[in-house]
């Protein structure tokens, strides 16, 4: 893109922060930025009029992670770094709920399956051989097993969440002040300051 020098020095000049996306992680990283520094400058750039990624496209559930996708990490990391990826993992799902409150998001522990076809038999194979390991690691975190075998090629996953995700983005304008602010219809956003609270200011 190639952007005039008035386009420059309007919108992308003095931010100490710049965060590329307006899903769910772009926008906790502003909010986590602005709560640890209330007078910290961010923008928030979206390819858009909404945020138009996985957030939307995708939206109504969150995902702890399917056991394949789980082994994969394990296989890819070492031990230390796959315990961090699943602390991690658990801290963000709770943190979404503690955030935008489970009443707001309707909020359903449903749980979420991984079906495999005939051609994903090696894969199968592994995740069943081991998904007594893969519940072992998990032990000290939840109380349950995570994942269990319910037929011949269907895992069931415990922790995965559905939810309101259009409720999601309205409850989160409401908790920083937005909702007579602004309105993400912007590609251009940043977060300002007012009244001691952050709220979207569109530039």
């Amino acid at each position: 893109m190639n952007l005039s020098y008035w386009e420059r020095t309007s919108f992308l000049q003095n931010y100490d922060y710049t965060i590329v996306g307006a899903g769910i992680v772009g926008l906790f990283t502003a909010i986590e930025i602005m709560k640890r520094n209330a007078n910290a400058k961010v923008l928030v750039l979206e390819r858009s009029s909404i945020p138009d990624g996985a957030s939307t496209k995708n939206a109504g559930f969150a995902c702890f992670g399917s056991i394949s996708e789980i082994i994969e990490h394990r296989n890819k990391t070492t031990e230390q770094e796959f315990k961090n990826l699943l602390n991690k993992r658990v801290a963000g799902l709770k943190k979404m709920r503690e955030e935008l409150g489970d009443k707001n998001i309707n909020y359903i522990p449903s749980g979420g399956y991984e079906i495999f076809s005939p051609k994903d038999k090696l894969i199968f194979q592994e995740c069943n051989s081991s998904l007594k390991d893969i519940n072992s690691a998990l032990e000290n975190i939840f109380d349950d097993d995570v994942y269990e075998l319910k037929d011949d090629d269907i895992f069931k996953n415990q922790i995965d969440i559905s939810f309101y995700s259009n409720q999601l983005f309205e409850e989160w304008k409401k908790i920083n002040n937005l909702a007579k602010k602004a309105e993400i219809v912007s590609t251009l956003l940043s977060i300002n300051r007012t009244e001691d609270k952050p709220y979207f200011h569109i530039e």
